[in-house]
């Protein structure tokens, strides 16, 4: 007897089954491991200076006095009311952390990195700490007189904003334009009271620390190397672990994104972030005015965005606002500052803001009066705009204009 038998339909079905989706799996493993397969990132090795500033400021705040009978480095509002014996008190206890940050600004500096995403910075609070207490001094000897030294200490702080940024991530940027904000405004207290000496010397620092800004590309291109970093770091997570590693409360919303970053193929977001940041930096070297056309795409259309460049987008949103803004404020400054010796406005100080033209300025009641076209552009003729959401981020104060604001930015009204 045959024992020949043929296999039913039904029976086929299933070997064909158990040979076909075995299979599948299979090469779903592993086009999803070439998919997540990320080329191992070599990050540069960063050489720091010795002595490197970073480290001599550190020293610095130690030897810091906040506070000293009534007198306080760092008063409720700026106001320096204080009785002025203890100011001169405080002043002269705080004399050895002065003249520590004086030997970090004639040092390199460098800012250590790990690009690790769960680095902190407590040293930028240290900082903008030790760019109040150079206020206090300038205040101080203002009250005392001595106007070539408060003069000195107001452009200590400027020139720590202006240091701070080197090698840094976007908060360090950040951090060094709040330093150069509370610098400038001390400077522009002790301004009227400069003799021409004075003001000819400081103006002639102020020239150097222009051209030692550090430049927004180069921040961009630290923070470009971190995402990269962190991209690699987030594969190896799950979304629970995704949303509480980026600090997102736990709503579907943030939820959504987390699962988003764990399903989204980390070669393919690795390769999305680094034209999305060649096209970042490339428009962050062009002039504010001829960029900021252009400068939101990255930030929303560009389909080359991943859920990584969406969490950093609202910061990266006003960045070369800000960055311009700052430059804007401090060439008004200087433009202040060269009328006051010379009587004439200085055609070299331009508008960062405007197509890189000459400050405009105006009569005001017998007072001449620089001011900047503004974050719209347009040429207001002076009028001062007004913040249409004061609160709307940490750098607005007061009449602080942001990106979509209207009018002008006039010295005195829209600065410090």
């Amino acid at each position: 007897m045959s024992t020949d038998k043929r296999f039913s339909t039904s029976e086929r079905a299933l070997v064909a089954i158990g040979v076909i989706v075995p299979s599948l799996v299979l090469a779903g493993v592993a086009i999803n491991a070439r998919l997540n397969e990320i080329p191992p990132l070599v990050l540069p090795q960063r050489v720091m200076p010795v002595p490197n500033a970073h480290d001599t400021l550190r020293v610095a705040k130690t030897q810091e006095i906040g506070k000293q009978g009534e007198a306080e480095t760092a008063p409720r509002e700026g106001k320096y009311v204080q009785p002025l014996e203890d100011r001169k008190a405080l002043l002269a206890a705080n004399a050895r952390a002065i003249a520590t940050v004086r030997a970090a600004l004639e040092q390199e500096y460098q800012q250590p990195l790990t690009y690790d995403m769960t680095q902190t910075f407590p040293e930028y609070a240290e900082d903008r700490e030790l760019a109040r207490m150079l206020a206090f001094a300038s205040h101080t000897y203002a009250d005392l007189g001595n106007y070539p030294e408060a003069a000195r200490c107001a452009t200590d702080a400027i020139a720590l904003g202006v240091k701070i940024p080197r090698g840094s991530s976007l908060i360090g940027m950040l951090v060094g334009i709040a330093c150069e904000g509370i610098g400038r405004k001390a400077l522009a207290d002790v301004a009227p009271k400069l003799d021409a000496a004075t003001l000819k010397a400081t103006l002639e620092r102020l020239d150097r620390l222009d051209t030692r800004r550090w430049p927004l590309a180069e921040t961009f291109e630290v923070e470009h190397l971190w995402s990269q970093k962190t991209i690699r770091d987030l594969a190896k997570m799950g979304p629970g672990e995704l949303a509480k590693s980026l600090g997102m409360d736990p709503t579907n919303e943030n939820r959504w994104l987390s699962w988003r970053l764990m399903l989204t193929p980390k070669r393919l977001a690795a390769d999305n972030n680094d034209r999305y940041y060649a096209k970042l930096i490339a428009i962050v070297k062009q002039p504010y005015r001829k960029a900021v056309g252009t400068a939101r795409e990255p930030h929303g259309s560009d389909p080359n965005s991943d859920p990584i460049n969406e969490i950093l987008k609202p910061a990266f949103w006003q960045t070369q606002f800000v960055v311009a803004r700052n430059r804007t404020e401090a060439n008004l400054l200087r433009a202040r500052l060269t009328f006051q010796l010379t009587g004439k406005p200085d055609p070299r100080l331009t508008d960062p803001l405007g197509q890189d033209q000459p400050l405009k300025w105006k009569k005001d009641g017998g007072k001449t009066v620089f001011y900047s076209v503004g974050p719209d552009g347009d040429d207001d003729g002076g009028r001062a705009g007004v913040p249409t959401e004061p609160g709307r981020s940490s750098v607005a104060r007061g009449r602080v204009l942001n990106i979509d604001d209207e009018g002008d930015l006039v010295d005195g009204v829209n600065t410090f």
